[in-house]
C-alpha cells in the first residue's frame, strides 16, 4: 500500500509537470493497410519543444475533430500528414477550420502523423466514395513526402502501446500483460522513467532510418521516379506511328542515356570512381546511417514527431536539389564529347521520335517520384466529379533562413532544392492539376510561421495557407495545356524539313519564282516557310518581316542582316499575309488556302530599318555557335526567351526556335503552349485577349492566338 501511494503521488508530480501533456500522439492502433490509424474517441494533451499545450479529440472516422456531418454539397477533403492533422495547435487553429471558416463551407481535415502519400491515396479513395467531396486537397509536406514515396508507412512504423514507433531493427511485439496499455501508454511517471532509462544509454547521432528514405528517392535514381519516367515513355509512344524499328533502337538509347548520365553525376556528387563502388553503396551511404528503433522514439519530447532531424533533412534536399541541377546541366552540356555522343543516340531520328524530345527539364519533373501518385489521385478526383488541388508545403528553413536558429545548426543554402518544388508543381499543372506552393504565403507570415524548435506550422502559418487556399478555391479551375496538339494541328516541320521541296508561290503573272527573285515560298503539310534575301553584291540589306495576319500564334518571324524569314501554319479557312520589306520595295505575301503570292510594292516610308534589338541579340549568338543553314533556318525574335536566357546562346537559340529544351519563364497568366512552346496567354471568361487576337481551344486550355 505504500509503494501503491508513493507511485500515486509520483504519477500526479510528473502529470503536474507535464501538464498532462505528451510529446507525441499515443492512440495509434495498427492497419494492415495504412500501417496505422487514429483511435476513434481518443483524446490527448500534446506538447513539445517547449511550445503551448493543445488538445486533441479523436472522432468516430478516425480523424481530428468532432464526428463528422451527414456530406453535404460543396464539401472540401484535406489529406495529408501531422501539418494537415496539426500537431502543436489547437483544431480550430488548423488551416483545415480556418479553411471552413473563410469559405462557408464544410471540410474533413483527414491529416493523420505519421502519413505519405500511398496513405494519401488511399485515404482519397476512401472519402471519395464515403462522402462525395467536390474538393480534395493533396497536401505534399515537403520535410517527408518526397522520401517516403517508396516507403510506405506499414513498412516505417510499428505500434507499441498507442505510440507510433520507426520500424527498422524494431523488436518483436512487446509481451502483453494486464494494465500493460495504460501504464506504458498513459502514465507520466513510467513515461519519465523510461526517459531516464534511455538518457544513460544514448543513441548513435540521428541521421535518420532506411525506412524514412534517401535523397536518391526524390529523384531519377529512385525506383518511383524511373517508372514515372517509364510511363511518360510508353504514353509518348502512343503518339508516334508504332512498328518502326528505329523508334524501339532510340528508346533504347534514351534509357541508357538517362542510366549513364545519372550515374555520372551521382558518382561525381560523391566522389566515387566506379559503378561498381556506386552499387555497392546505394548512392547513399556517407549519407544514411539505419538507427535501430528503440524507446527514444516515444520519450524525445522535442519534437511532435519522432523523425529525421530537420537539419539532416534539409541537407538531404539540399543534396538532391543540386543533383537535380547537376543532371540538367550535364544534359545540356553539348560541349562534352561524350554527352554529345549520348545526345546524338538519344536522338537518332527525330522525325519519328518527335513526341519523346521533350526538355532535359520536363523529362525529369516527368521523372518526379510523386507524380504517379498525381496522376492516381487526379484521376479517382475526377471519378467522382471532384477537382483536386496540390498544395506543396515546405520545409520551414526553406521559408526563411532565420528557422535555423531554434536548432542550434549551421544555416544551409537551400536555393538548390527550392528546383524540387518547381519540379513537383509544374509536373502537377502539366498534368491538369491545380498546385499552390505555400513558399511564398509561409514566408509573408514570418517571423512566427512555425513552432518553436519544430517544423509543424503556428496558427499563424495556419492561417495563411488556409487563406491562399481559400483564394485559390474561390477562383474557378485554371486551364493548363496538356502539351498536346489539337486534332487539326501538325508540328512543323524539324531543321531538315524543308529540303527537297519545291517553291509554292508565283509571281504577278503568275510563273515561278525565278532565280533572281528576292523571295522563295516553300510548304511542308499545313506550314509555310518563305526565306528572302538578296543574292547580289551590293545589294540593299532587308528591313524587315511583319506579320499581317494569321500565324494563330505560331508565326516564327525573324530578320537578319542578309536575310529575312518566317515560318506559319495555315488551316483551311485561314489567311497569311506579311511584308518582307527592303529600302526601295515590298515583298507583300498572301497564302489563300493552298495557293501564295507575292506581290512587289512600293517601300513605305517610315518603315522598319534593319533587325530589331531582339533579333540583333539573337543574331549575336551566332557568332558563338555554328551559323544556321538557310533552308533549316526557323526563329523566332522573342522577348520572353531573351528575357529568361540572356547571354545563354546555347539556350537562347533553342528558345528562339521554339524547341522544347529551351521554352521561356511566363509571366502570370500566360503559359507555354502551342506548336514552339512560346508564352501564349490564357483566355476565357474574364480573361479577354488583346486585340487582334482570338481566343481558341487548346487540349487543356482556352488560348489567345
Amino acid at each position: 500500500m505504500g509503494v501503491a501511494a508513493a507511485a500515486a503521488v509520483a504519477e500526479g508530480g510528473y502529470r503536474l509537470r507535464d501538464r498532462g501533456s505528451f510529446p507525441h500522439v499515443n492512440f495509434y492502433v495498427p492497419d494492415a493497410r495504412l500501417g496505422v490509424r487514429l483511435r476513434p474517441g481518443a483524446t490527448e494533451r500534446i506538447s513539445f519543444g517547449g511550445n503551448p499545450v493543445t488538445h486533441v479529440r479523436i472522432n468516430s472516422d478516425g480523424y481530428r475533430g468532432a464526428d463528422l456531418p451527414p456530406p453535404r454539397e460543396g464539401e472540401i477533403l484535406v489529406v495529408g500528414d501531422s501539418q494537415v492533422f496539426g500537431l502543436g495547435v489547437e483544431e480550430d487553429q488548423t488551416f483545415s477550420a480556418r479553411l471552413a471558416a473563410l469559405t462557408g463551407r464544410a471540410v474533413v481535415n483527414a491529416g493523420v502523423p505519421t502519413y505519405g502519400p500511398d496513405e494519401y491515396d488511399a485515404v482519397v479513395e476512401e472519402m471519395l466514395a464515403r462522402r462525395k467531396p467536390s474538393v480534395v486537397v493533396y497536401t505534399v509536406n515537403m520535410a517527408n513526402d518526397l522520401f517516403e514515396v517508396e516507403h510506405p508507412n506499414r513498412d516505417r512504423h510499428v505500434i507499441w502501446d498507442g505510440w507510433a514507433v520507426r520500424k527498422d531493427g524494431a523488436a518483436a511485439t512487446p509481451r502483453w500483460f494486464p494494465g500493460r496499455s495504460w501504464l506504458f501508454g498513459r502514465s507520466h511517471l513510467v513515461f519519465a522513467l523510461r526517459k531516464i532509462a534511455h538518457g544513460r544509454h544514448p543513441e548513435a547521432p540521428d541521421q535518420g532510418v532506411a525506412s524514412e528514405g534517401s535523397w536518391t528517392d526524390l529523384l531519377g535514381a529512385g525506383k518511383a521516379a524511373a517508372g514515372g519516367r517509364q510511363k511518360a515513355r510508353v504514353d509518348l509512344r502512343a503518339a508516334v506511328q508504332k512498328g518502326e524499328q528505329s523508334k524501339y533502337t532510340a528508346e533504347r538509347n534514351l534509357e541508357n542515356v538517362e542510366r549513364k548520365l545519372e550515374n555520372a553525376v551521382i558518382r561525381s556528387r560523391l566522389g566515387i570512381a566506379r559503378d561498381d563502388k556506386l552499387t555497392e553503396m546505394g548512392g547513399e551511404a556517407e549519407w544514411l546511417h539505419a538507427a535501430r528503433a528503440s524507446v527514444g522514439d516515444i520519450v524525445s519530447v522535442d519534437y511532435g514527431e519522432e523523425s529525421r532531424a530537420t537539419p539532416i533533412t534539409a541537407e538531404l534536399l539540399e543534396h538532391a536539389g543540386a543533383y537535380r541541377q547537376q543532371l540538367e546541366e550535364t544534359l545540356r552540356d553539348k560541349g562534352n564529347r561524350k554527352t554529345r555522343q549520348l545526345f546524338k543516340d538519344w536522338q537518332a531520328d527525330s522525325e519519328t521520335l518527335r513526341a519523346l524530345q521533350m526538355a532535359p527539364a520536363r523529362l525529369l519533373r516527368h521523372g518526379s517520384p510523386l507524380l504517379p501518385h498525381v496522376a492516381r489521385v487526379k484521376a479517382l478526383a475526377e471519378a467522382h466529379g471532384a477537382r483536386l488541388v496540390v498544395l506543396i508545403l515546405p520545409l520551414d528553413v526553406m521559408v526563411s533562413a532565420g528557422e535555423w536558429a531554434k536548432y542550434g545548426a549551421q544555416p544551409v543554402d537551400l536555393a538548390p532544392a527550392s528546383v524540387l518544388v518547381t519540379d513537383l508543381r509544374r509536373s502537377s499543372e502539366e498534368a491538369g492539376v491545380s498546385a499552390l506552393d505555400a513558399t511564398a504565403v509561409l514566408a509573408a507570415a514570418e517571423p512566427g510561421a512555425f513552432l518553436d524548435h519544430d517544423l509543424h506550422m503556428t496558427p499563424r502559418g495556419h492561417d495563411a495557407v488556409a487563406r491562399t487556399l481559400a483564394a485559390t478555391l474561390a477562383e474557378p479551375p485554371p486551364e493548363f495545356p496538356t502539351g498536346a496538339l489539337p486534332s487539326d494541328r501538325t508540328p512543323a516541320p524539324g531543321f531538315g524539313g524543308w529540303y527537297d521541296r519545291q517553291p509554292e508561290a508565283t509571281g504577278p503573272a503568275g510563273e515561278t519564282q525565278a532565280d533572281g527573285a528576292r523571295c522563295e515560298v516553300l510548304r511542308a503539310g499545313q506550314w509555310w516557310h518563305v526565306v528572302c534575301g538578296n543574292r547580289a553584291q551590293g545589294a540593299e540589306k532587308p528591313r524587315g518581316v511583319t506579320l499581317l495576319e494569321g500565324g494563330r500564334g505560331d508565326a516564327l518571324a525573324f530578320t537578319t542582316g542578309a536575310n529575312m524569314f518566317l515560318t506559319a501554319p495555315v488551316l483551311p479557312g485561314d489567311a497569311l499575309a506579311a511584308d518582307f520589306a527592303w529600302a526601295d520595295e515590298i515583298e507583300h505575301l498572301e497564302v489563300d488556302g493552298d495557293h501564295a503570292r507575292l506581290t512587289k510594292l512600293p517601300a513605305r516610308a517610315g518603315g522598319r530599318g534593319g533587325p530589331d534589338p531582339l533579333e540583333t541579340k539573337i543574331s549575336s549568338c551566332f557568332k558563338k555557335e555554328a551559323p544556321p543553314d538557310y533552308w533549316n533556318f526557323s526563329y523566332g525574335a522573342d522577348a520572353d526567351c531573351v528575357r529568361t536566357y540572356g547571354g545563354d546562346c546555347d539556350r537562347l537559340l533553342e528558345c528562339a526556335a521554339g524547341n522544347a529544351a529551351s521554352p521561356p519563364d511566363c509571366p502570370d497568366g500566360s503559359v507555354n503552349a502551342g506548336v514552339f512552346h512560346r508564352c501564349h496567354q490564357l483566355c476565357g471568361p474574364g480573361r479577354a485577349c488583346p486585340q487582334g487576337q482570338r481566343c481558341d481551344a487548346w487540349p487543356g486550355a482556352h488560348l489567345c492566338e
